[in-house]
């Protein structure tokens, strides 16, 4: 996402990497499902942004409360990401992601440090630990198919083993054609948000990302169950 991609550079692609901290010709506002949570502002694009290039309102307003405590401050100013704080945001933007499990996924480096653990699920998904579930958990839609840009962030890795002289891993763990997305039968999926279930008229807690988690008030569990409640439940 970051790579300068100019085959006519003296340096090899896999050299390239950290050059924009924007994302070139961004289509759409980036805004989705949980912006009844993270507010969507009007003037507001959600587009990557940063070494790690964060994307959507679901991603700018989580990270906003990591780092100031409300998801408004970035959420109403998305280019804060790149200017805030003399700029170091752009990399803290990547480290959170990185650090940051987001149900059913795991984190890049649960995966890395080798915490994440598949089970059998995720063995016959082909959700193996290695690289190619890093690619998966950064942009799945690279993955499940054949996908030059996955191709590419293989080759790139391969390279920077070499340079360090490190050992990539074993072939097949690098590359996620094969492989099925993250799903609440995943060991890394953690019942954590609050959906509607309207044949109930109340709330239950899944595995994937709703506009309600019961980390929001973790000393008042209530309030998000309530919360959405309140939302879908009139």
């Amino acid at each position: 996402e970051v790579g300068a991609h100019n085959s006519s550079s003296k340096y090899p692609l896999w050299q390239q990497g950290l050059y924009y901290c924007r994302e070139v010709n961004p289509g759409g506002n980036y805004c989705q499902w949980v912006k009844e949570r993270y507010t969507c502002y009007p003037g507001q694009r959600y587009f990557g942004r940063g070494a790690k290039q964060i994307s959507w309102n679901y991603n700018y307003g989580p990270f906003s409360v990591v780092i100031y405590n409300d998801p408004k401050v970035l959420l109403a100013n998305a280019d804060g990401v790149l200017r805030n704080e003399g700029g170091w945001l752009s990399f803290a933007s990547a480290i959170w992601f990185d650090m940051t499990p987001q149900t059913p996924k795991p984190s890049v480096h649960d995966v890395v440090t080798g915490w994440w653990k598949p089970n059998g699920n995720d063995t016959a998904a082909n959700r193996i630990p290695g690289f190619g579930a890093t690619i998966m958990i950064t942009n799945g839609i690279e993955c499940g198919h054949q996908s030059q840009q996955a191709a590419n962030r293989v080759e790139y890795y391969k390279a920077f083993c070499k340079h360090f002289g490190i050992s990539p891993g074993k072939e097949d763990t690098l590359g996620c054609e094969h492989m099925n997305r993250f799903d609440g039968s995943s060991s890394s999926a953690v019942a954590e948000y609050w959906e509607y279930a309207d044949w109930k008229a109340n709330c239950r807690l899944v595995s994937y990302q709703s506009a309600f988690s019961i980390f929001d008030a973790p000393a008042e569990p209530d309030v998000s169950y309530c919360g959405c409640i309140e939302m879908y439940g009139k």
